[in-house]
């Protein structure tokens, strides 16, 4: 089988997971470590998985490992969301879109 090109989908990861590292960066030093991890490990999670897809071989493999990079999407949203909803951060419709076009974008790629 052939190896699944997911480079433009990993350079769309980088840029989103850029923006929640400096999101988790800002409530790091607002003292909320706890939801500063967890939202740079969901973003971290992101791009480990679509690089394991992209050197995944077998189309299950690929799957998996797309269909995890969508959770951990949905999962860096997720925190996001509540970091909004706290008033920890600032609500920034651009990175809720970057977010969601990744995730579209992702499920686009998982082959049936």
């Amino acid at each position: 089988m052939e190896t699944q090109n997911t480079y433009p989908l990993l350079k769309e990861s980088l840029d989103f997971t850029a923006r929640v590292i400096n999101y988790s960066e800002i409530l790091e030093q607002e003292k909320k470590k706890t939801i500063a991890l967890k939202l740079m490990h969901s973003g971290i999670k992101i791009n480990s998985y679509l690089f394991e897809a992209k050197t995944a071989i077998r189309i299950d493999d690929i799957n998996l490992k797309l269909q995890k990079a969508k959770i951990s999407t949905e999962e860096a949203l997720y925190w996001l969301k509540q970091c909004v909803k706290s008033n920890y951060l600032p609500n920034d419709s651009n990175v809720f879109d970057m977010g969601i076009k990744l995730s579209e974008n992702i499920s686009k790629s998982i082959k049936p």
